[in-house]
């Protein structure tokens, strides 16, 4: 029920009482001057998380699975308008685009906890589960570095903004795309 009000009062969030934790990271990720592809799953409130790169200036490009109800897309998607969020649904349309967003040294948004059932099997708390492994495909390619970060609600309905270590290319460029979806989970 919180992230359902939640997401329709964006436009009204207080983004000055986000607490944030390993602000050093940040600095890092800014003065980054490649793309990035941010990472999370669906852990708080992803649309907080999204939100609020967003409220710090990156231009953020991400894949979203469309609604089954049309208008109730439509909503979503009119809620979710602003000059630097793109959004594209999922599928064939949509990797084209990010490839299009990270040439031009612009940043993905995605989530990663999602089940893929093309994607690799990985070693997931000591059991194999499908992962999606198109955010590491794409980070070997175009060199871009991996950014994982999430929001975690406190009892207090308060947030805080948690910004994981980067991995540069340099750290993952000998890996299988297969290798780096394991690492990052």
């Amino acid at each position: 029920g919180r992230v359902f009000f939640e997401f329709f009062n964006l436009n009204k969030f207080n983004w000055q009482s986000i607490t944030i934790k390993n602000g050093e990271y940040l600095e890092v990720i800014k003065n980054y001057k490649g793309s990035k592809i941010f990472l999370s799953a669906h852990i708080g409130n992803w649309e907080i998380t999204r939100n609020y790169l967003l409220h710090l200036g990156f231009i953020l490009h991400s894949v979203y699975r469309q609604a089954n109800n049309s208008k109730i897309d439509q909503y979503i998607q009119k809620n979710r308008l602003k000059k630097n969020a793109y959004f594209y649904k999922k599928g064939a349309d949509s990797a084209k685009n990010m490839i299009k967003a990270l040439k031009s040294n612009e940043d993905l948004a995605l989530l990663v906890d999602q089940r893929d059932s093309s994607g690799p099997l990985i070693n997931f708390f000591g059991k194999e589960a499908y992962s999606t492994d198109g955010f590491a495909n794409l980070a070997l390619k175009y060199q871009a570095i991996i950014c994982p970060v999430y929001t975690v609600r406190n009892d207090d309905g308060s947030f805080n903004f948690i910004y994981d270590k980067p991995l540069s290319y340099e750290e993952f460029k000998n890996h299988s795309a297969k290798s780096l979806t394991q690492k990052i989970y």
